[in-house]
């Protein structure tokens, strides 16, 4: 499927995508994917500081007891938009 993009410029993120990203850890334990979001995390913090930052206001918002699976959210949606922008570089790099 060629490169979509939102009107703003961001990558629409295609359920090819989502079934990719979800069936390397299929079968696996959960410490496998929580490995995996970690080092989501990590890209975060240090290649966007700013939306970390911004990520932590709106946690602010929410009750405590639920700001950690508000932030695993955030970091699943990050790992979507990095694994599908992933995957259009591929393809331009391909010529797709």
């Amino acid at each position: 499927m060629a490169e979509q993009k939102t009107s703003t410029g961001m990558p629409i993120v295609e359920g090819a995508t989502i079934d990719a990203l979800l069936g390397r850890y299929t079968g696996r334990t959960s410490s496998d994917w929580t490995e995996y979001l970690n080092v989501v995390r990590g890209r975060m913090v240090t290649e966007n500081p700013e939306l970390v930052r911004y990520s932590n206001q709106i946690l602010g918002y929410f009750p405590p007891k639920i700001r950690d699976e508000v932030a695993q959210v955030i970091i699943e949606i990050y790992a979507a938009l990095e694994s599908q922008t992933s995957d259009d570089l591929l393809r331009r790099q391909l010529g797709e």
